[in-house]
């Protein structure tokens, strides 16, 4: 059987995950800031996640709810010219009809 983590080791690395960064402002909007802190918070709720992996994900999720609630709800950057995957994830997120997509034909 394996050593569990200490709960001091998972709480640093939330800590470390939790730290905003300040250079997302310009890439995300408030919706989707809030988009990725709830994609990221069920991440770390798969039981196939390991205690740092879950400390993780949680960190990087309230990291971008407590970005997204600084900047408050009209928060909208300039759009991008170009999206990285996870803007593309995070706009997909944000569009209504995300939620009603057929996961099933994505796998």
């Amino acid at each position: 059987m394996t050593e569990q983590p200490s709960s001091a080791h998972l709480f640093n690395i939330y800590d470390k995950a939790s730290i905003p960064r300040a250079d997302c402002i310009y890439d995300f909007s408030y919706d989707e800031m809030m988009h990725l802190g709830e994609l990221f918070t069920g991440w770390a709720m798969d039981k196939r996640s390991t205690p740092e992996q879950t400390a993780e994900f949680l960190g990087f999720g309230e990291s971008y709810r407590s970005l997204a609630e600084h900047m408050g709800r009209d928060w909208k950057p300039e759009p991008p010219k170009r999206r990285s995957l996870l803007q593309y994830i995070a706009h997909g997120c944000a569009e209504p009809d995300f939620a009603e997509m057929d996961h099933r034909r994505l796998t």
